[in-house]
């Protein structure tokens, strides 16, 4: 033996280690979604429909583009100068909107980002060892990376098509490099810095009692921010594009002769010094993150039941009148454990944005509606929660549940009236309340009350077979199963196109009934679409409730 030590590796082989742990990274997450067929397809629908949304609006192809203006249209009026015909705006008017949709895919990329890196809880609970035989700043890069595959594969199709676009809209190939080449900047950078925030957020979870304890209210902001892109795009892209985030559309604009060539330069030097400096922060915050003990948890009293105390006491009345001992089990642990864990609440947010944002422009043109609204997106809210995944949140106990005789039928009860039971009554006294000070009317009131209240039964129930279609497993801890899990993106992403399938007929209605575009009573036609939308709420709750069910009976664990 010489008894020389080993040298230290260097910057090659570091960058090795790297692309190895990425590589292990995108096959483990390619071999998931290969075992969930469900999940591979719905991913598909997303990066079709965020490709249809990119490219956008195509002479000659109305019928099966996306309607709003995309990359082609932009790219046309910028290449016009402002004077095509086919372009409604000026010039200047399509290079704000270019950096209006560059910041919000900043944004959206840096909050997914964050969300994955929070929930796979870094590298502390792996077993392979590499924290003890692999530099720290080495596996941030892999990991990184790894996530950057994830996102760019996930929107790979949507920069692909966008840069046809782009070059087609403006007429200079050179268009489809400057379109790709502000795509990689923007994922690699936008990654990179969710990438850190995800970090930070979890040396908070374990460093700090209250952030573990209260995590719904920390994290409910962001959550709210993320939907609020969705239904507040334009809005939210006027804000974004002047900011420094939205400067890689500018690489794009300047290879077809718009922008501004001052702003694509500092993206293009930017960028690399970006992810230098991203890349040392992520390194001492995955080190107090990875390697850090957590802070110790205040002791909880098992004794106590939250369910028979301050505002479950009454619910919990209604419930032992109503329902069964083993029903009655189910729904009791489940408020406990929704109380000790109530981060799957955060997707409830989703539903409200909705209702803040396009419901209050839908009231405006429609002022009768606003009742119909609290309804439809209230009770949509209530099954947002832990109905959207049943068998997740089983986490260690669901072997046991699932070999239990008889046990199914209660567990999918238990479940839909945990959330039907305080949702409904809070959702229906809300409706009522909007009714009366809208209308005047105490029978529209009770009316849209008792719509309300049947509505948070059947939408749960639908958020149930959802659930159980497309479970989420992967934020499960093998020894921790005291709270709730947040559901599968894919899951709400359904769900919530349920929500708007159900509330469709309704609302047509009344904007029908505003708008007097029919010869019937304003009465009987928006009564009409408030039982078209009940039939299709049941019609959609009957089938999902059977299938969770029989999901319960028949899953296997592993599968």
């Amino acid at each position: 033996m010489s008894g020389r030590l080993r040298e230290s590796p260097g910057t090659i082989d570091r960058l090795r280690d790297a692309a190895r742990i990425a590589r292990v990274e995108t096959v483990r997450h390619y071999r998931r979604q290969r075992e969930h067929s469900w999940r591979a397809f719905s991913e598909l629908f997303l990066v079709v429909v965020a490709a249809f949304v990119v490219v956008g609006q195509v002479p000659g192809a109305e019928g099966w583009s996306y309607p709003d203006p995309g990359a082609y249209y932009y790219a046309a009026a910028i290449a016009a100068g402002g004077g095509g015909t086919t372009a409604a705006t000026g010039q200047d008017a399509a290079v704000a909107a270019v950096r209006g949709f560059a910041g919000i895919a900043f944004v959206l990329v840096a909050l997914v980002t964050m969300l994955w890196t929070v929930k796979g809880q870094g590298w502390r609970e792996r077993d392979d060892g590499l924290l003890a035989t692999i530099p720290i700043g080495t596996i941030v890069v892999g990991d990184a990376l790894a996530k950057m595959i994830k996102a760019g594969r996930f929107l790979s199709l949507a920069i692909g098509g966008g840069a046809v676009a782009f070059a087609a809209g403006s007429g200079r190939p050179l268009g489809i490099i400057g379109f790709v080449l502000a795509a990689a900047g923007l994922i690699a950078t936008a990654t990179a810095c969710g990438y850190v925030a995800g970090l930070g957020a979890l040396v908070a979870l374990r460093r700090s009692t209250f952030v573990r304890e209260h995590k719904l209210l920390v994290g409910s902001p962001l959550v709210a921010l993320y939907f609020g892109l969705f239904v507040g795009s334009r809005q939210a892209g006027a804000l974004l594009g002047e900011w420094p985030i939205a400067w890689h559309a500018d690489v794009a604009l300047a290879s077809i002769g718009g922008g501004d060539p001052r702003l694509a330069t500092a993206a293009l030097v930017g960028t690399p010094l970006a992810l230098a400096g991203l890349w040392a922060v992520a390194t001492t915050l995955a080190r107090l993150a990875w390697l850090a003990d957590p802070s110790k948890a205040p002791a909880v009293d098992t004794e106590a039941d939250p369910a028979r105390s301050g505002m479950f006491g009454p619910l919990d009345r209604v419930l032992s009148a109503t329902c069964s001992r083993p029903t009655r089990a189910v729904t009791r642990a489940l408020w406990l454990r929704v109380r000790r864990r109530p981060q799957a609440l955060l997707y409830v947010l989703l539903p409200l944005v909705v209702l803040i944002s396009v419901g209050y422009e839908f009231a405006r043109a429609v002022p009768g509606a606003l009742p119909a609204l609290v309804a439809v997106y209230g009770a949509g809210a209530v099954g947002a929660g832990a109905t959207l995944n049943p068998l997740g949140n089983e986490g260690r106990g669901l072997p046991a549940t699932l070999t239990t005789p008889g046990s199914a039928r209660h567990v999918v009860r238990g479940y839909l009236v945990s959330a039907a039971l305080p949702g409904g009554a809070l959702v229906a006294a809300l409706t009522v309340g909007v009714a009366a000070r809208t209308t005047g009317s105490a029978v529209v009131a009770a009316s849209a009350g008792l719509f309300a209240a049947a509505l948070a039964v059947c939408l749960p129930a639908v958020a149930i077979g959802v659930g159980t279609l497309l479970p989420e497993f992967d934020a499960i801890r093998p020894a921790e199963n005291a709270g709730v899990t947040v559901p599968h993106v894919y899951a709400v992403v359904a769900y919530s196109g349920t929500i708007g399938i159900v509330g469709t007929p309704v609302l047509a209605g009344l904007y029908l009934a505003g708008e007097g575009a029919t010869e019937m009573p304003v009465g009987v036609v928006v009564t009409a679409g408030a039982m078209a939308t009940l039939l299709v709420a049941g019609a959609l709750a009957g089938p999902s409730y059977r299938r969770a069910v029989r999901t319960f009976e028949t899953y296997l664990v592993g599968e």
